[in-house]
């Protein structure tokens, strides 16, 4: 199901910070030249008066940004940025950095491609510390060729095992003539069918570049990504302070509750008041644990071995999949079809490897979507109208 994203823009200058919040930008990345440079005063206030992060970038392609010094990063925390980064940071800096301040990795020069340039496992291979980490990931070689998942992957996956708080996708301006918006979208989804759920995506212009003109030369762009995803409200420092625990919703029971027992454990799904699903493992007494979602239906779940399979109707009128891997809970998952309006999917594992999944259609037909142990089916009627 869809999440709020993290949009950003990159530049050494601006004109209406306004603006980009507005249009739902929250992260400015301001850039500096490196070498112990520091930036203009004023980039914090005019960020925190238009709601926006301070970031700053204290190296580009290569320039080295530290000065050596741990008094470089404890006077840019005293000034009120919210992270810093760079590209090719060594781990003495990384290390300096997260005593105080958010390091956000940039994925420089294939970070992000699971190359030796790969900060989690080769640069800084301990796990993160202090004020923790992000990393928005570049999706692009030196010939400006775009890398999908399977380029990508395995260094964000090393980052997720780090760590890193928030992992998402660099585009840099040079690639918009190399690549689409869908692009990106699949390499969103990608990363999220593979456990990684994708925090925001951005477009880095670097040096020379006003801010507003970045996002205005591209605006269609961030538009695409914010009608599947749309914008955060919330700054890095308090995304990364973390949100108050949720108060336990009042669990709307006209959702039935459903039950499913692994490994002689009892877990009960039931849609909260607040529309997301909520699961208790303690006979229902209480109902600690929110998974999300938007659900419009009461849920039905199954179980094969280990692996929990959550099914609900969601917004837009489809069919969505929470799923237990036996570790951790995957994002949900959209399998499509319409489902008729006060209905819930029915599922059942025949053989404890397959899933059938039947629902009543908006059209009052049957239908049924399997999954063979490899893939989905798509959506198949298999009754007439119900009259």
């Amino acid at each position: 199901m869809a999440h709020s994203m993290v949009y950003f823009v990159s530049g050494d200058s601006y004109s209406d910070l306004g603006a980009l919040r507005a249009a739902g930008i929250i992260d400015l990345h301001y850039v500096i030249h490196g070498g112990g440079s520091s930036a203009p005063s004023s980039v914090v206030a005019d960020c925190n008066a238009a709601g926006l992060s301070p970031i700053l970038n204290n190296g580009n392609d290569g320039a080295a940004g530290w000065d050596g010094s741990d008094a470089y990063n404890a006077n840019v925390a005293a000034q009120g940025w919210h992270a810093v980064g760079g590209e090719s940071e060594q781990a003495p800096e990384i290390d300096s950095i997260m005593s105080h301040l958010i390091f956000l990795d940039y994925g420089g020069e294939g970070t992000g491609g699971g190359t030796d340039d790969d900060v989690w496992n080769v640069t800084h291979p301990g796990p993160v510390s202090g004020h923790g980490a992000a990393g928005y990931y570049e999706t692009y070689d030196g010939s400006s060729n775009f890398w999908g998942w399977d380029v990508v992957g395995p260094g964000m996956l090393h980052a997720k095992a780090h760590g890193v708080k928030e992992i998402g996708i660099m585009v840099g301006t040079w690639m918009m003539s190399h690549s689409t918006p869908q692009d990106y979208i699949t390499l969103a989804q990608d990363m999220e069918a593979n456990g990684i759920t994708c925090a925001g995506i951005g477009v880095w212009g670097g040096y020379g570049n006003d801010a507003n003109n970045v996002y205005n030369e591209f605006a269609s762009w961030f538009q695409a990504w914010q009608a599947i995803w749309p914008p955060t409200n919330v700054t890095m420092k308090n995304r990364f302070a973390g949100p108050t625990p949720p108060t336990p919703a009042t669990v709307n029971f006209a959702s039935t509750p459903n039950t499913t027992i692994v490994g002689g454990n009892m877990n009960i799904f039931v849609k909260g008041s607040d529309d997301a699903l909520w699961q208790s493992t303690d006979g229902g007494k209480t109902f600690p644990t929110s998974l999300g979602g938007t659900l419009t239906s009461a849920p039905t779940a199954i179980t094969r071995g280990s692996v929990i399979d959550v099914f609900a109707r969601g917004s837009p009128d489809g069919v969505f999949q929470k799923q237990w891997t036996g570790t951790a809970w995957r994002e949900w998952f959209n399998l499509g079809g319409q489902v008729l309006s006060g209905t819930a999917p029915a599922a059942v594992s025949p053989d404890g490897n397959t899933i059938d999944i039947y629902v009543i259609g908006a059209d009052t037909r049957l239908y049924l979507k399997t999954w063979n142990g490899t893939k989905w089916s798509a959506w198949n009627a298999v009754a007439k109208a119900i009259k």
